[in-house]
């Protein structure tokens, strides 16, 4: 009988897509069983589950993956921007959570992966580090620890620090469940967001909101050939803007979401897929949304090559504006973008300018208010770029580390 496990790494697929990142991974995981295995007094070729494969998009529950999840002593998740979002990430920390011990070490060990500007609350009640770290691990990761030589002398100590972490979570470790039922596990991600319905009005301009117009959600890639996943992007501009990311689903509330988040002031981005504009379950909720003014909002329309070749005469583009989004094509609003995105790097760009956009935007106008209620929104408008708003809004609790560019690139 194969021994198991004395702990599980649980990632996002989606941070290791780029080559050289999933390098980053390998190296930083067998590095950490090497220290593991020592301190242990155990072999190194069952000390550490770590599956380079893709569940998420096989979604098979290998039996070897099932047992390692059931009866690892230790979880050992890595948490980034998009491990938070993954449905898969959420079923695996699910586990983790039902197996935990509520008394000494909880045979949960996080990773601080990627630097989180702020992490869910359903985690935070797990350190993720102590004393024993050096402070550059919280300030940018263990992966930029690993990938950077100034880091050298951090990273070996943070390595130091999660090995001895394992070893002493080990005892007793975590409990061992009952099979579980892998088709109807629910994702603790979701768990908490029924928990807490209101959830997209929190946050305020640390933050951004994300709909997907398309019948694939967020697995929707509006250049198939980059293999770029509109989730994924949404989650990578997000983060490295160092802002929270929360999905908003395209359903029969996301008209009054959409004015909850307004109501909150939560920068929100709508990208619709012409395709699946065309269909009455998305069309509505979109015509619902072009009778609606909301400033905290943009929407954002990638288009393929072929469209742009077709002009005027595309059928798609002609749906869109006769009969989606009659009102808001003929009068654009600020931050809507119908038809200048037409590739993979215009999508990127646009995304991070109009996020950028929205902030600053929401920026003055909750300055304009904090400072004077009853003045001139308009007074606020020079105040946004001096240094004594930028300490007005770090005073809010208004996260400032991103300045925002107000220029778009050129279409």
């Amino acid at each position: 009988m194969t021994p198991l496990p004395l702990f599980f790494v649980s990632y996002a697929r989606a941070d290791v897509e780029f080559g050289p990142y999933r390098d980053d991974l390998s190296a930083f995981v067998q590095t950490l069983s090497a220290k593991v295995a020592v301190k242990a007094k155990r072999s190194i070729k069952d000390i550490c589950f770590f599956d380079a494969t893709s569940i998420e998009t096989g979604e098979i529950w290998t039996t070897e993956l099932t047992a390692a999840l059931e009866h690892s002593c230790v979880a050992v998740p890595l948490y980034t921007p998009n491990y938070f979002t993954r449905p898969w990430c959420g079923r695996e920390y699910e586990i983790f959570r039902r197996r935990r011990r509520s008394a000494g070490p909880s045979g949960i060990v996080p990773v601080l992966w990627m630097k989180c500007t702020m992490l869910p609350p359903e985690v935070e009640t797990i350190q993720h580090d102590d004393a024993a770290f050096p402070p550059a691990y919280t300030e940018v990761g263990m992966q930029q620890l690993l990938r950077l030589k100034v880091y050298s002398d951090a990273y070996e100590l943070a390595l130091e620090a999660l090995a001895n972490r394992i070893v002493a979570a080990a005892e007793p470790g975590l409990h061992r469940i009952d099979p579980i039922n892998f088709d109807t596990l629910p994702s603790a991600w979701e768990i908490a967001a029924d928990a807490d319905p209101q959830s997209h009005t929190e946050g305020g301009v640390s933050k951004t909101c994300f709909v997907f117009v398309s019948r694939d959600g967020w697995d929707w890639q509006p250049y198939p050939e980059a293999s770029k996943k509109i989730g994924a992007l949404a989650q990578e501009v997000s983060g490295a803007l160092g802002l929270r990311y929360e999905e908003i689903k395209c359903d029969a509330t996301l008209t009054q979401k959409l004015g909850e988040t307004y109501e909150s002031q939560v920068p929100t981005v709508l990208f619709g897929d012409p395709d699946s504009l065309r269909e009455g379950w998305f069309a509505q909720p979109m015509k619902d949304y072009d009778t609606r003014f909301l400033l905290n909002c943009a929407a954002l329309v990638p288009w393929d090559a072929q469209s742009k070749a077709a002009g005027d005469s595309d059928s798609r583009w002609q749906h869109l504006r006769r009969v989606i989004f009659r009102q808001k094509i003929e009068v654009p609003p600020p931050y809507h973008e119908w038809r200048s995105i037409f590739s993979l790097d215009d999508l990127q760009s646009k995304t991070r300018t109009t996020i950028e956009q929205l902030r600053a935007r929401l920026l003055k106008q909750i300055l304009s208010n904090a400072s004077d209620p009853n003045g001139d929104a308009t007074v606020a408008f020079s105040k946004a770029d001096n240094v004594e708003a930028s300490e007005a809004a770090a005073a809010a609790g208004i996260p400032m580390g991103t300045p925002a560019q107000l220029e778009g690139p050129g279409k």
